[in-house]
């Protein structure tokens, strides 16, 4: 935590999970990248710049506005419910609230019959990624299966706008308008480790994030400004020629080969020395390798549910 340099959002990816990425996040939004550039001890200048910008812009007025509102809208006893239509989760509290609604409430989420077909098609057992429920009248409805209670489910305020409406029409981020992204709990199959996902993923992704900080309220942006890109998955000769040699043998296991590790991956670690203890007990060897068995189950499944897979050769 005395490192100076801010951690990247890779260093950041497992903060939900681990405590050590956790604190480093903790470390990097208590804002140390404004002091970059001191030394180890902070200047006298820079302790009287903090001093004034906390009683210029934080009063004890505000402070008792901030207790005040946040008692008013959080609730320790609040009962934890998800959207069946498009997945959401939240504590009902404050202005955050879910509606009953019956399956009868519901029918333009129901599927129609080339829908219908078309979900059938799905072999098993990946039919089952799909978040369709079928009622006991046998009518099929595009709603997460596991909120469903007594053909009943609770429904978010942003999607109980579209279904009350004068026209009602379907949630732009619900199931029934093609945001599904599965649920793999339901195959109960392995999780990909990274080097799987970017062995079988169709494109790379790049992020470019810029926030501009300052010692004043007013030298601060509000927002931060970044820039998404999406770049195709090359196909390289080493990568091909490990997949023959895997096609050819029938008896390896790994894929690349743990003897010739550092021929295929090169691993950079970037950051101060205290994040690189924190991060680096967790990386084990299997994280640098791939499971072929775990990766073509993967495949299997991606050439059944996911278009820009289904023209694949496995």
């Amino acid at each position: 935590m005395n490192s100076k340099l801010v951690p990247t959002a890779t260093q950041l990816a497992e903060f939900e999970r681990d405590p050590h990425v956790a604190l480093l996040a903790l470390a990097m939004n208590s804002g140390q990248g404004r002091f970059l550039e001191t030394d180890d001890d902070l200047t006298p200048e820079a302790i009287q710049n903090l001093k004034k910008e906390i009683s210029e812009n934080l009063k004890p007025e505000d402070i008792g506005e901030i207790f005040t509102k946040f008692q008013k809208h959080f609730d320790k006893e609040a009962d934890l419910y998800g959207c069946g239509t498009c997945g959401i989760r939240g504590f009902e509290m404050g202005t955050t609230k879910y509606h009953t609604f019956s399956l009868d409430q519901l029918h333009h989420l129901k599927l129609n019959e080339g829908q219908i077909v078309k979900y059938q098609e799905i072999i098993e057992p990946y039919r089952n990624l799909a978040s369709v429920f079928k009622s006991n009248e046998g009518g099929y409805y595009y709603i997460h299966p596991e909120l469903v209670k007594n053909n009943n489910i609770k429904v978010c305020s942003q999607c109980k706008y579209y279904f009350t409406e004068c026209q009602p029409t379907i949630p732009p981020f619900s199931i029934a308008a093609g945001v599904d992204f599965g649920i793999l709990d339901r195959l109960n199959i392995p999780r990909l480790t990274l080097v799987e996902e970017l062995l079988i993923s169709r494109s790379r992704l790049f992020v470019s994030l810029v926030k501009l900080t300052g010692h004043t309220l007013a030298q601060r942006q509000t927002a931060k400004k970044s820039h998404v890109i999406t770049f195709p998955q090359p196909e390289g000769a080493t990568k091909t020629a490990e997949l023959q040699r895997i096609n050819s043998s029938g008896n390896s296991e790994t894929y690349p080969r743990k003897e010739n590790l550092k021929e295929h991956l090169a691993v950079f670690f970037i950051g101060s020395k205290l994040q690189y203890e924190a991060l680096v007990p967790y990386l084990q060897v299997q994280e640098l390798t791939v499971r072929v068995g775990v990766v073509y189950q993967y495949l299997y499944m991606l050439k059944q549910i996911n278009p820009l897979y289904r023209p694949i050769n496995i």
